[in-house]
């Protein structure tokens, strides 16, 4: 009994956190009935990626070298796959399939395993269980509100915001908050318990942040240097010696990370490589709103309550300034990431800790009777965004889920009948990411096959590939070039400079020229010969241009898809 009175805020937010994770798959299914064909309702954006990393785990090649192409296995990676790894993990435990894995494990496991991490870490920082609920809801809940501020005006309408949580995203956010939020407590532990297996934990943690996603070990790294610099200015040396040995010891586990990366930083197609994951070569000063409340935020706060130096002070303090330096790091590299990742994965996250702790030491100083009644209008307010969201995000994407139930039976039969690692040639771009996450086939088409180590040649080939399955002639070609300049940036293989993903004013009309004069000479040589400069095994497409081939057989037809055997 005292358990359920001492954690029933514990025990509240892992039902709140599993039944919104959960639900829309399981209303999803509920509403289909048979016409549920298994294509899992996704609730965030780039989860075919990721669930296509799970299944290359699983079909036993942990170089993550590229889940998409046959030729690409054994190239280095630029993700590094411990999250997949562990996701995979997660599945081999309970014997799970790739799709269970996403379904039990990205919708239910792992987002409560989050909040709880979320949890911990609050009420380690603040020995109170109130705010470590309120913090932790809102973060999992409440994070659109801060993306855009519009839907706080929004929130009593029927429909306003369609985003679902992030911590629903697999692998990152997922993986990559479990070793953050993980690292936040065990480095706070360390400098306040000064144990030793604490310190080596949190070196572990931060260490192994190295091999899970780059925005967090980044994050990281700027946040003990900040506090290092703390520790130097006030003459805290006991707590710089620890500070330091997390530092190095980190440093130390990632060795293994810094000579894959300088061997991949010595192949040919590198920079390439890491111009189509978003980095620009640029100096760009960015005035992060939220970085910068944060600081005020805290400042303010401090001053008000005359708050005393301690170890929460320079921890907290440390968090905000981390915001508005990882956001500006190229100011001195000149290297400007996609700042977007640091913005919703980590700034948002210490923007909402740091908001709701000043505001909870504020009321308790000030309004100190009306506490509970401002924590039970907070939580309710916070329970009741996130049932909208979720609702919202639901109807808008349902209708999409429901048209991609046709693909179903085209995953049963590649499942059925084709061998491992076989190459399946679309030119239906859904299909060509569905296939690397469903199944244990390649495919010879994909968007996200760039966000891999590749080379400029084969993405260019690729290209043409797909404009000659969609029946684009020679004679189209400068037309459809011009009209169609995302997929250009999304497809093509031009190195665009200032491109974060998608750029279509990164593309000139020099470039088009190129790409037309370059498919001109592609079609000179024929369909069939550029198609056999890589393995392909079968065609799965709606398209008529293949009825013009002989020697390609038609041996099955699936909901408007002809599978053809390429002898």
């Amino acid at each position: 009994m005292n358990f359920l009175k001492n954690n029933y805020l514990l025990i509240i937010g892992i039902l709140i956190i599993g039944i919104y994770s959960l639900s829309p798959q399981l209303i999803f299914e509920k509403k289909l009935g048979n016409n549920y064909q298994g294509i899992y309702f996704s609730a965030t954006d780039a989860e075919l990626y990721y669930t296509s990393r799970v299944q290359e785990i699983k079909d036993g090649y942990y170089g993550m070298g590229n889940s998409y192409l046959y030729e690409n296995k054994t190239d280095p990676y630029l993700a590094p796959p411990i999250g997949e790894i562990i996701m995979n993990g997660f599945g081999k435990l309970f014997g799970l399939t790739t799709l269970q894995i996403m379904i039990y494990g990205s919708r239910f496991f792992f987002p409560i395993l989050i909040w709880l991490v979320m949890y911990l870490f609050i009420l380690v920082l603040q020995k109170d269980r109130k705010t470590a609920f309120l913090v932790s809801l809102a973060i999992f809940l409440c994070s659109n509100l801060v993306y855009n501020p519009q839907d706080l005006i929004n929130i009593f309408k029927v429909f306003g915001s369609f985003t679902f949580s992030p911590y629903l995203r697999p692998i990152n956010p997922q993986i990559s908050s479990l070793f953050f939020f993980s690292f936040l407590i065990s480095f706070y532990l360390s400098l306040d318990k000064k144990k030793v297996y604490l310190w080596i934990l949190s070196a572990l943690f931060f260490g192994l942040s190295f091999y899970i996603y780059f925005y967090t070990w980044a994050f990281i790294i700027t946040f003990i240097g900040l506090l290092i610099l703390f520790f130097i200015w006030k003459k805290k040396f006991d707590l710089l010696k620890i500070a330091i040995k997390v530092l190095f010891g980190g440093i130390v586990v990632s060795l293994p990370y810094w000579i894959m990366l300088f061997k991949a930083f010595q192949t040919s197609q590198f920079g390439y490589s890491v111009n189509n994951q978003g980095m620009i070569m640029a100096h760009t000063l960015i005035l992060s709103k939220v970085a910068l409340l944060t600081i005020v935020f805290y400042w303010l706060t401090f001053k008000i309550l005359k708050l005393s130096e301690n170890l929460n002070h320079y921890f907290l303090l440390s968090l905000s300034l981390t915001t508005i330096i990882v956001v500006n790091q190229q100011i001195i590299t000149g290297r400007e990431l996609y700042h977007g990742h640091f913005h919703w994965y980590y700034n948002v996250p210490v923007f909402i800790i740091i908001s709701i702790i000043c505001l909870d030491l504020l009321i308790k100083k000030f309004l100190p009777k009306f506490k509970n009644i401002i924590f039970s209008l907070l939580v309710i307010l916070i329970i009741y965004n996130g049932a909208v969201v979720c609702y919202n995000s639901f109807v808008y994407r349902f209708d999409h889920y429901v048209q991609l139930q046709k693909y179903g039976p085209i995953v049963d039969w590649i499942n059925s009948n084709l061998l491992k690692d076989e190459v399946v040639v679309s030119d239906d771009l859904l299909l060509d990411s569905i296939i690397p996450a469903y199944t244990s086939a390649n495919v010879y088409l994909a968007e996200q096959a760039s966000w891999y180590f590749a080379f400029q040649k084969r993405i260019e080939h690729n290209y043409f590939i797909y404009l000659w399955m969609k029946g684009i002639s020679v004679e189209e070609i400068d037309k459809y070039l011009i009209e169609n300049k995302i997929e250009i940036s999304m497809m093509s293989s031009l190195d665009l400079p200032g491109k974060h993903y998608i750029c279509t004013k990164c593309v000139t009309p020099e470039m088009i020229q190129y790409l037309s004069e370059r498919y001109i000479e592609f079609s000179k040589n024929g369909f069939l010969n550029e198609l056999n400069k890589y393995r392909a095994d079968y065609i799965i497409s709606e398209s008529d241009v293949l009825k013009l081939y002989s020697s390609i057989k038609p041996i099955n037809e699936i909901n408007g898809f002809v599978i053809y055997k390429i002898n």
